[in-house]
């Protein structure tokens, strides 16, 4: 039962998380029609890049959705899926990829672009139906089923307000730590930590260099005794970069404060003077898991929370957008009477 000082609301769809599937998910229900309730603990959408490209499936989901132009113009240029392997980004080139060819297999070829801009566009789109509300600085917490419905209590974070929310279905679009999930008992199966690593976010100009636009990361092997192994990915080809190694040898070098973060990426760049303007520093967990079931009760698993991929190929967002784009109409037709309840045992 809510206590005085707690309010009970009411929503069909109440999504915990507002990163990109979160949003995706509140994007799809508008377009069936269907309200929804999205509660991000951030206070804002991302400032940090994290993932950085959206694949032909995901563009084309975009595409159908409306946001695939405003996106993709946001992100690198064609053919920029490269990777090049080199002593510093000014320096000596040992060699590069080639883009992987677009042989015309979909009109909405891939997209080299950071997910801070997929994040904003989606919530535009979402302002723009008027269906969904997005409560940023919101937390979820303790779970509860009623007949017929799933309760989820929420608390201000700049006002400590406590809400009850009572929804037919929730959504844990909450991320690799999920809270919801944890909650709602459902287990992770395989390894939890396959390495660790740093990821720090940085501005600077590096568009003098031809290769800025033209290249997705840079994989840096220092000549220099000591330096550790890194790589800078490109964000938008001008002025932001993160900057990732691994923090699992400890034998390696590292830096440990800013000022030596800003000499170390000054080392990658080889641009001695390059001026270099810290956004964040994050540490990250590389993991291998998959939830042991999506779908408990009237609680559902998308995104991080119900699957963890290492970086490689950058499955995480756009497994998690294809999440959402498959229990979407599912929700809907059982929510319209087209189909049995069953349907989102899938």
């Amino acid at each position: 039962m809510a206590n005085q000082t707690e309010t009970v609301k009411e929503t069909s769809v109440f999504i915990v998380g507002g990163g990109p599937v979160g949003l995706a998910m509140a994007l799809l229900l508008s377009r069936f029609g269907i309200d929804s309730v999205v509660a991000e603990k951030s206070p804002t959408t991302t400032n940090h890049p994290k993932s950085r490209g959206c694949l032909t499936r995901t563009m084309e989901l975009f595409r159908q959705w409306g946001v695939e132009a405003a996106i993709r113009a946001r992100g690198l240029p064609e053919h920029a899926d490269v990777f090049a392997f080199v002593e510093s980004v000014a320096g000596k080139e040992y060699g590069r990829t080639r883009p992987e060819p677009d042989l015309g297999q979909s009109p909405a070829w891939k997209s080299i672009v950071a997910q801070d801009a997929v994040e904003e566009e989606l919530l535009k789109a979402i302002q723009a139906m008027g269906r969904a509300r997005v409560l940023f600085s919101t937390e979820a917490g303790s779970l509860a089923d009623d007949p017929g419905r799933v309760s989820v209590k929420t608390r201000s974070l700049k006002t400590g307000e406590e809400s009850t929310w009572r929804a037919r279905y929730l959504i844990a679009a909450d991320g690799a730590g999920s809270p919801i999930r944890r909650a709602a008992g459902i287990d992770m199966v395989g390894p939890a930590v396959l390495a660790v690593m740093a990821n720090e976010y940085w501005r600077g100009d590096l568009s003098r260099f031809e290769t800025a636009r033209r290249t997705t990361a840079f994989f840096i092997t220092s000549k220099e005794p000591g330096t550790l192994p890194s790589t800078i990915l490109n964000t938008n080809g001008r002025d932001r970069w993160l900057t990732l190694f691994s923090l699992g040898a400890e034998e390696t070098a590292r830096p440990q404060d800013d000022r030596q973060l800003v000499e170390f990426i000054r080392r990658q760049t080889g641009v001695a003077d390059l001026g270099v303007g810290l956004i964040s520093r994050s540490v990250w967990r590389m993991s291998r898991q998959v939830a042991s079931e999506f779908k408990r009760g009237r609680v559902f698993l998308v995104g991080d929370s119900a699957h963890r991929f290492p970086p490689t190929g950058g499955f995480g967002l756009n497994t998690g957008v294809q999440d959402a784009h498959n229990l979407a109409w599912k929700i809907a037709f059982v929510m319209r009477g087209w189909a049995p309840e069953s349907l989102l045992d899938t």
